[in-house]
Protein backbone atom coordinates (compact mmCIF):
# COMPACT_ATOMS: atom_id res chain seq x y z
CA UNK A 1 0.00 0.00 0.00
CA UNK A 2 1.60 3.37 -1.25
CA UNK A 3 2.20 5.67 2.11
CA UNK A 4 -0.07 8.98 2.02
CA UNK A 5 1.27 12.02 2.78
CA UNK A 6 -0.64 14.54 5.43
CA UNK A 7 -1.37 18.13 4.25
CA UNK A 8 1.75 20.96 4.48
CA UNK A 9 0.81 23.44 7.03
CA UNK A 10 0.00 26.62 6.09
CA UNK A 11 3.07 28.66 4.96
CA UNK A 12 3.10 32.06 6.88
CA UNK A 13 5.70 35.36 5.31
CA UNK A 14 7.65 34.52 2.39
CA UNK A 15 8.52 31.06 1.59
CA UNK A 16 12.35 30.31 2.18
CA UNK A 17 12.88 28.38 -1.18
CA UNK A 18 12.94 31.81 -3.03
CA UNK A 19 15.81 32.73 -0.44
CA UNK A 20 17.67 29.84 -1.26
CA UNK A 21 17.58 30.64 -5.11
CA UNK A 22 18.75 33.82 -4.14
CA UNK A 23 22.12 32.27 -2.86
CA UNK A 24 22.14 29.87 -5.91
CA UNK A 25 22.23 32.29 -7.75
CA UNK A 26 25.29 34.03 -6.18
CA UNK A 27 27.09 30.65 -6.09
CA UNK A 28 26.32 30.45 -10.12
CA UNK A 29 27.49 34.56 -10.50
CA UNK A 30 30.83 34.53 -8.54
CA UNK A 31 31.74 30.58 -8.84
CA UNK A 32 30.65 29.96 -12.60
CA UNK A 33 30.41 33.46 -13.62
CA UNK A 34 34.52 33.78 -12.68
CA UNK A 35 35.82 30.73 -13.03
CA UNK A 36 34.73 29.63 -16.58
CA UNK A 37 33.50 32.76 -17.83
CA UNK A 38 36.38 35.05 -17.47
CA UNK A 39 39.36 33.11 -18.81
CA UNK A 40 39.21 34.46 -22.01
CA UNK A 41 40.36 37.73 -20.28
CA UNK A 42 43.75 36.24 -18.77
CA UNK A 43 45.09 34.64 -22.15
CA UNK A 44 46.83 37.53 -23.70
CA UNK A 45 48.24 39.18 -20.87
CA UNK A 46 49.27 35.37 -19.13
CA UNK A 47 51.30 34.87 -22.42
CA UNK A 48 52.65 38.25 -22.83
CA UNK A 49 53.61 37.78 -19.41
CA UNK A 50 55.12 34.40 -19.52
CA UNK A 51 56.20 33.52 -22.45
CA UNK A 52 53.29 30.87 -23.38
CA UNK A 53 51.27 30.20 -25.83
CA UNK A 54 47.92 31.00 -26.44
CA UNK A 55 46.75 27.30 -26.70
CA UNK A 56 48.91 26.50 -23.76
CA UNK A 57 47.03 29.25 -22.14
CA UNK A 58 43.53 28.42 -23.64
CA UNK A 59 44.37 24.43 -22.18
CA UNK A 60 42.73 25.63 -18.91
CA UNK A 61 39.45 26.03 -19.97
CA UNK A 62 39.80 22.33 -21.27
CA UNK A 63 40.83 21.17 -18.08
CA UNK A 64 38.25 22.56 -16.80
CA UNK A 65 35.43 21.38 -18.66
CA UNK A 66 37.01 17.80 -18.50
CA UNK A 67 37.42 18.11 -14.73
CA UNK A 68 33.41 19.07 -14.79
CA UNK A 69 32.48 15.35 -16.63
CA UNK A 70 34.87 13.85 -14.45
CA UNK A 71 33.44 14.94 -10.90
CA UNK A 72 29.84 14.52 -12.79
CA UNK A 73 30.37 10.39 -13.10
CA UNK A 74 31.03 10.10 -9.42
CA UNK A 75 29.18 12.90 -8.02
CA UNK A 76 25.94 10.29 -7.49
CA UNK A 77 28.17 8.15 -5.17
CA UNK A 78 29.97 10.91 -3.66
CA UNK A 79 27.06 12.58 -2.33
CA UNK A 80 25.46 9.49 -1.48
CA UNK A 81 28.66 8.69 1.60
CA UNK A 82 29.27 12.50 2.23
CA UNK A 83 27.04 15.65 3.21
CA UNK A 84 25.89 17.53 0.16
CA UNK A 85 25.95 20.27 2.48
CA UNK A 86 29.48 20.22 3.98
CA UNK A 87 31.34 19.46 0.48
CA UNK A 88 29.44 22.59 -0.58
CA UNK A 89 31.18 24.54 2.30
CA UNK A 90 34.41 23.03 1.58
CA UNK A 91 34.25 23.73 -2.60
CA UNK A 92 33.26 27.34 -1.58
CA UNK A 93 36.74 28.05 0.18
CA UNK A 94 38.88 25.40 -1.67
CA UNK A 95 37.40 27.24 -5.05
CA UNK A 96 38.08 30.81 -3.83
CA UNK A 97 41.62 29.84 -2.58
CA UNK A 98 42.68 27.94 -5.32
CA UNK A 99 41.67 31.08 -7.95
CA UNK A 100 43.55 33.37 -5.20
CA UNK A 101 46.50 31.25 -5.91
CA UNK A 102 46.63 31.58 -9.73
CA UNK A 103 48.47 34.94 -9.07
CA UNK A 104 51.64 32.99 -7.85
CA UNK A 105 51.65 30.16 -10.69
CA UNK A 106 54.97 30.42 -12.18
CA UNK A 107 54.65 27.66 -14.74
CA UNK A 108 52.13 25.52 -16.45
CA UNK A 109 52.18 22.72 -14.40
CA UNK A 110 51.10 24.93 -11.41
CA UNK A 111 48.75 26.24 -13.50
CA UNK A 112 47.07 23.49 -14.62
CA UNK A 113 47.03 21.82 -11.34
CA UNK A 114 45.40 24.54 -9.95
CA UNK A 115 42.56 24.85 -12.86
CA UNK A 116 42.10 20.84 -11.57
CA UNK A 117 41.32 21.96 -8.14
CA UNK A 118 38.78 24.39 -9.42
CA UNK A 119 37.25 22.62 -11.70
CA UNK A 120 36.63 19.91 -9.38
CA UNK A 121 35.60 22.61 -6.31
CA UNK A 122 32.98 24.69 -8.66
CA UNK A 123 31.08 21.81 -9.77
CA UNK A 124 30.50 20.34 -6.58
CA UNK A 125 29.21 23.78 -5.33
CA UNK A 126 27.41 24.71 -8.52
CA UNK A 127 25.80 22.99 -11.16
CA UNK A 128 25.30 19.68 -9.37
CA UNK A 129 24.40 20.40 -6.04
CA UNK A 130 22.14 23.29 -6.80
CA UNK A 131 20.10 21.36 -9.00
CA UNK A 132 19.57 19.08 -6.61
CA UNK A 133 18.93 21.29 -4.03
CA UNK A 134 16.77 23.33 -5.94
CA UNK A 135 14.36 20.01 -7.20
CA UNK A 136 14.01 19.55 -2.89
CA UNK A 137 12.58 23.05 -2.70
CA UNK A 138 10.06 23.07 -5.19
CA UNK A 139 7.47 20.79 -6.87
CA UNK A 140 6.17 23.74 -8.57
CA UNK A 141 7.40 26.63 -10.02
CA UNK A 142 10.88 24.26 -10.83
CA UNK A 143 11.17 26.17 -13.95
CA UNK A 144 11.16 29.48 -12.69
CA UNK A 145 13.48 28.56 -9.53
CA UNK A 146 16.03 26.44 -11.84
CA UNK A 147 16.48 29.81 -14.41
CA UNK A 148 16.41 32.41 -11.81
CA UNK A 149 19.51 30.43 -10.06
CA UNK A 150 21.48 29.04 -13.36
CA UNK A 151 20.84 32.40 -14.55
CA UNK A 152 23.77 33.89 -12.62
CA UNK A 153 26.29 32.76 -14.26
CA UNK A 154 25.59 34.71 -16.91
CA UNK A 155 25.08 38.02 -15.15
CA UNK A 156 28.34 37.30 -13.30
CA UNK A 157 30.26 36.12 -16.20
CA UNK A 158 29.51 40.24 -18.06
CA UNK A 159 29.99 42.05 -14.99
CA UNK A 160 33.67 40.06 -13.86
CA UNK A 161 34.54 40.07 -17.55
CA UNK A 162 34.18 44.18 -17.10
CA UNK A 163 36.06 43.98 -14.11
CA UNK A 164 38.62 41.45 -14.43
CA UNK A 165 39.41 43.52 -17.79
CA UNK A 166 39.48 47.10 -16.26
CA UNK A 167 41.59 45.43 -13.02
CA UNK A 168 44.16 43.50 -15.50
CA UNK A 169 44.89 46.83 -17.15
CA UNK A 170 45.16 49.31 -14.12
CA UNK A 171 46.98 46.19 -12.05
CA UNK A 172 47.77 43.47 -13.79
CA UNK A 173 46.93 40.02 -14.48
CA UNK A 174 47.96 38.53 -11.45
CA UNK A 175 46.67 41.09 -9.10
CA UNK A 176 43.13 40.40 -10.78
CA UNK A 177 43.22 36.77 -10.01
CA UNK A 178 43.75 37.90 -6.22
CA UNK A 179 40.76 40.18 -6.50
CA UNK A 180 38.24 37.63 -7.56
CA UNK A 181 39.39 35.02 -5.34
CA UNK A 182 38.57 37.97 -1.96
CA UNK A 183 35.39 38.23 -3.95
CA UNK A 184 34.64 34.49 -4.83
CA UNK A 185 35.00 33.97 -0.84
CA UNK A 186 33.40 37.12 0.50
CA UNK A 187 30.44 36.12 -1.49
CA UNK A 188 30.58 31.96 -1.54
CA UNK A 189 31.20 31.50 2.04
CA UNK A 190 28.10 33.07 3.71
CA UNK A 191 25.98 31.52 1.10
CA UNK A 192 27.05 27.52 1.73
CA UNK A 193 27.44 28.24 5.80
CA UNK A 194 24.21 30.12 6.47
CA UNK A 195 21.91 30.65 3.37
CA UNK A 196 21.88 27.39 1.64
CA UNK A 197 19.67 24.87 2.91
CA UNK A 198 19.20 21.01 1.29
CA UNK A 199 15.93 20.41 1.63
CA UNK A 200 12.56 22.70 3.39
CA UNK A 201 12.41 19.56 6.25
CA UNK A 202 15.69 21.14 7.53
CA UNK A 203 13.65 24.31 8.58
CA UNK A 204 10.71 22.55 9.36
CA UNK A 205 9.21 23.33 6.34
CA UNK A 206 7.41 21.72 2.75
CA UNK A 207 8.41 21.97 -0.87
CA UNK A 208 6.79 24.64 -2.59
CA UNK A 209 3.43 23.05 -4.00
CA UNK A 210 3.32 19.81 -1.53
CA UNK A 211 0.40 21.55 -0.19
CA UNK A 212 -1.57 20.48 -3.30
CA UNK A 213 -0.07 17.14 -3.61
CA UNK A 214 -2.41 16.07 -0.07
CA UNK A 215 -3.21 12.90 0.21
CA UNK A 216 -1.14 11.73 -2.87
CA UNK A 217 1.66 9.02 -2.69
CA UNK A 218 5.00 10.43 -0.60
CA UNK A 219 7.91 10.85 -3.13
CA UNK A 220 10.28 8.39 -2.31
CA UNK A 221 13.85 10.55 -0.62
CA UNK A 222 16.95 7.93 -1.53
CA UNK A 223 17.38 7.29 -5.13
CA UNK A 224 18.00 4.56 -6.72
CA UNK A 225 21.03 4.29 -8.61
CA UNK A 226 20.46 0.92 -10.30
CA UNK A 227 17.36 1.47 -11.86
CA UNK A 228 17.52 4.41 -14.54
CA UNK A 229 21.02 2.72 -15.94
CA UNK A 230 19.20 -0.44 -17.17
CA UNK A 231 16.83 1.39 -19.14
CA UNK A 232 17.67 2.58 -23.23
CA UNK A 233 15.64 5.78 -22.46
CA UNK A 234 18.23 6.65 -20.12
CA UNK A 235 21.23 6.46 -22.53
CA UNK A 236 19.13 8.12 -25.23
CA UNK A 237 18.82 11.17 -22.83
CA UNK A 238 22.48 11.15 -22.13
CA UNK A 239 23.10 10.77 -25.86
CA UNK A 240 20.44 13.21 -26.82
CA UNK A 241 22.20 15.60 -23.65
CA UNK A 242 25.94 15.97 -25.31
CA UNK A 243 24.95 16.30 -28.75
CA UNK A 244 22.70 19.21 -28.59
CA UNK A 245 25.07 20.98 -25.75
CA UNK A 246 27.51 20.56 -29.18
CA UNK A 247 25.27 22.91 -31.11
CA UNK A 248 24.20 25.01 -27.89
CA UNK A 249 27.93 25.60 -27.11
CA UNK A 250 28.63 26.19 -30.96
CA UNK A 251 26.04 28.79 -31.33
CA UNK A 252 28.18 30.78 -28.43
CA UNK A 253 31.27 29.98 -28.76
CA UNK A 254 31.12 30.56 -32.31
CA UNK A 255 29.55 34.23 -32.81
CA UNK A 256 33.17 36.02 -32.30
CA UNK A 257 35.40 34.71 -35.02
CA UNK A 258 32.38 33.82 -37.31
CA UNK A 259 31.38 36.97 -37.94
CA UNK A 260 34.70 38.68 -37.68
CA UNK A 261 35.32 35.98 -40.84
CA UNK A 262 32.59 37.40 -42.67
CA UNK A 263 33.88 40.91 -42.47
CA UNK A 264 32.33 42.59 -39.71
CA UNK A 265 34.94 44.75 -37.66
CA UNK A 266 36.43 42.73 -34.26
CA UNK A 267 34.20 45.76 -32.25
CA UNK A 268 31.46 44.33 -33.77
CA UNK A 269 32.24 40.95 -33.40
CA UNK A 270 33.01 41.00 -29.75
CA UNK A 271 29.65 42.98 -29.27
CA UNK A 272 27.75 40.58 -30.52
CA UNK A 273 28.96 37.97 -28.59
CA UNK A 274 28.35 39.74 -25.42
CA UNK A 275 24.70 39.97 -26.84
CA UNK A 276 24.71 36.20 -27.21
CA UNK A 277 25.95 35.88 -23.76
CA UNK A 278 22.95 38.78 -22.45
CA UNK A 279 20.69 36.48 -24.39
CA UNK A 280 21.85 33.28 -22.71
CA UNK A 281 21.09 34.78 -19.32
CA UNK A 282 17.64 36.12 -19.97
CA UNK A 283 16.87 33.17 -21.84
CA UNK A 284 17.54 30.94 -19.19
CA UNK A 285 14.83 32.51 -17.16
CA UNK A 286 12.29 32.38 -20.13
CA UNK A 287 13.29 28.87 -20.79
CA UNK A 288 12.25 28.00 -16.57
CA UNK A 289 8.94 29.84 -17.28
CA UNK A 290 7.99 27.94 -20.55
CA UNK A 291 8.96 24.76 -18.37
CA UNK A 292 6.78 25.75 -16.12
CA UNK A 293 3.90 26.91 -18.00
CA UNK A 294 3.38 24.90 -20.98
CA UNK A 295 5.42 21.97 -19.70
CA UNK A 296 7.89 19.69 -20.46
CA UNK A 297 7.08 18.23 -24.00
CA UNK A 298 5.91 21.66 -26.05
CA UNK A 299 9.02 23.57 -24.11
CA UNK A 300 11.85 21.19 -25.18
CA UNK A 301 10.34 21.21 -28.97
CA UNK A 302 10.17 24.83 -29.52
CA UNK A 303 14.15 25.03 -28.04
CA UNK A 304 14.96 22.36 -30.21
CA UNK A 305 13.41 24.18 -33.30
CA UNK A 306 14.73 27.30 -31.98
CA UNK A 307 18.27 25.47 -31.56
CA UNK A 308 17.78 24.30 -35.76
CA UNK A 309 16.94 28.17 -36.35
CA UNK A 310 19.94 29.53 -34.41
CA UNK A 311 22.43 27.12 -36.52
CA UNK A 312 20.37 27.97 -39.63
CA UNK A 313 20.90 32.11 -39.09
CA UNK A 314 25.04 31.52 -39.13
CA UNK A 315 24.19 30.65 -42.64
CA UNK A 316 23.56 34.28 -43.20
CA UNK A 317 26.21 36.09 -41.33
CA UNK A 318 25.59 39.11 -44.05
CA UNK A 319 22.02 39.25 -43.44
CA UNK A 320 21.34 41.82 -40.99
CA UNK A 321 17.73 39.96 -39.45
CA UNK A 322 19.55 36.76 -39.06
CA UNK A 323 21.03 38.10 -36.04
CA UNK A 324 17.59 38.03 -34.39
CA UNK A 325 17.14 34.34 -35.08
CA UNK A 326 20.84 33.48 -33.97
CA UNK A 327 19.95 35.64 -30.63
CA UNK A 328 16.65 33.19 -30.41
CA UNK A 329 18.76 29.97 -30.86
CA UNK A 330 20.84 30.86 -28.00
CA UNK A 331 18.19 32.46 -25.47
CA UNK A 332 16.02 29.27 -26.02
CA UNK A 333 18.54 26.75 -27.71
CA UNK A 334 21.60 27.01 -25.72
CA UNK A 335 19.84 28.04 -22.18
CA UNK A 336 18.01 24.91 -22.73
CA UNK A 337 21.12 23.22 -21.86
CA UNK A 338 21.64 23.70 -18.28
CA UNK A 339 17.84 24.39 -17.35
CA UNK A 340 16.40 22.05 -19.24
CA UNK A 341 18.40 19.27 -18.81
CA UNK A 342 17.20 18.36 -14.37
CA UNK A 343 14.08 19.67 -15.27
CA UNK A 344 13.71 16.40 -17.65
CA UNK A 345 15.73 14.56 -16.20
CA UNK A 346 12.91 14.59 -12.83
CA UNK A 347 10.36 14.33 -15.74
CA UNK A 348 11.73 11.29 -17.48
CA UNK A 349 12.99 9.15 -14.76
CA UNK A 350 11.22 11.13 -11.06
CA UNK A 351 12.01 12.18 -8.37
CA UNK A 352 13.43 8.52 -6.78
CA UNK A 353 15.92 8.39 -9.30
CA UNK A 354 16.93 12.36 -10.07
CA UNK A 355 20.27 12.48 -7.85
CA UNK A 356 22.09 9.59 -9.59
CA UNK A 357 20.09 10.12 -12.79
CA UNK A 358 21.53 13.70 -13.22
CA UNK A 359 24.79 13.49 -12.35
CA UNK A 360 25.67 11.13 -15.32
CA UNK A 361 23.31 13.11 -17.69
CA UNK A 362 25.01 16.14 -16.61
CA UNK A 363 28.53 14.52 -17.24
CA UNK A 364 27.51 13.31 -20.96
CA UNK A 365 25.92 17.69 -21.03
CA UNK A 366 29.38 18.31 -20.17
CA UNK A 367 31.11 15.96 -22.83
CA UNK A 368 29.44 18.27 -25.35
CA UNK A 369 30.95 21.43 -24.34
CA UNK A 370 34.51 19.51 -24.52
CA UNK A 371 33.47 18.44 -27.92
CA UNK A 372 32.21 21.71 -29.43
CA UNK A 373 35.20 23.48 -30.13
CA UNK A 374 37.34 20.24 -31.04
CA UNK A 375 34.43 19.83 -33.71
CA UNK A 376 33.60 23.37 -35.31
CA UNK A 377 37.65 23.54 -35.07
CA UNK A 378 38.93 20.37 -36.78
CA UNK A 379 36.16 20.80 -39.52
CA UNK A 380 37.63 24.95 -40.01
CA UNK A 381 40.67 23.09 -40.67
CA UNK A 382 39.67 21.04 -43.47
CA UNK A 383 37.17 22.69 -45.05
CA UNK A 384 38.37 26.32 -44.13
CA UNK A 385 34.80 27.14 -43.19
CA UNK A 386 32.51 26.49 -40.31
CA UNK A 387 29.26 25.86 -42.59
CA UNK A 388 29.77 22.01 -42.18
CA UNK A 389 29.55 22.53 -38.64
CA UNK A 390 26.53 24.32 -38.64
CA UNK A 391 24.74 20.95 -40.62
CA UNK A 392 26.05 18.65 -38.37
CA UNK A 393 25.20 20.70 -35.11
CA UNK A 394 21.61 21.11 -36.74
CA UNK A 395 21.47 17.18 -37.53
CA UNK A 396 22.26 16.45 -33.73
CA UNK A 397 19.33 19.43 -32.62
CA UNK A 398 16.54 17.05 -34.54
CA UNK A 399 17.61 14.31 -33.18
CA UNK A 400 18.31 15.00 -29.58
CA UNK A 401 14.53 16.99 -29.85
CA UNK A 402 13.39 13.78 -31.41
CA UNK A 403 14.21 11.73 -28.45
CA UNK A 404 13.61 13.89 -25.37
CA UNK A 405 9.95 14.17 -27.48
CA UNK A 406 10.03 10.19 -27.20
CA UNK A 407 11.15 9.39 -23.86
CA UNK A 408 8.81 12.22 -22.39
CA UNK A 409 5.61 10.46 -24.59
CA UNK A 410 6.93 7.40 -23.22
CA UNK A 411 6.93 8.53 -19.43
CA UNK A 412 3.59 10.38 -20.16
CA UNK A 413 1.93 6.68 -21.10
CA UNK A 414 3.50 5.30 -17.87
CA UNK A 415 1.60 7.61 -15.41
Amino acid sequence: MEKKIAPAPKRRGPFYGWVVVGAAFVLMAAAMGITYNCNSVFIKPICADMGYTRPQAAMIQTIMSVGMVAVSLFAGKLFEKFSLLALMRISSVVVGAAYFCYAFAQNLVLYYALAVVVAVSSTLLTILPLSIIINNWFYERKGLAIGLAFMGSGVGGMLFNSLAGLWIEQLGWRAAYQILGVIMLVLLVPCTFFVIKVHPRDMGLSPLGAETEAGQPARPEQPALGAPFKRPAFWGVCIAACVMAVGGNTMVQIVAPHYSDAGYSATFAANLSAAALGALAVGKLIVGQMFDRLGPKKTTIICSVATVIGLGSLFLPRFAPAIGGLMLGVGLGSAFGSVGIPILTHFAFGQRRYQASYAIVNAFNSVGGVIAPILTNAIFDVSGGYDLSFWVCIIFAVFSGAVYTRVLSGRAQES
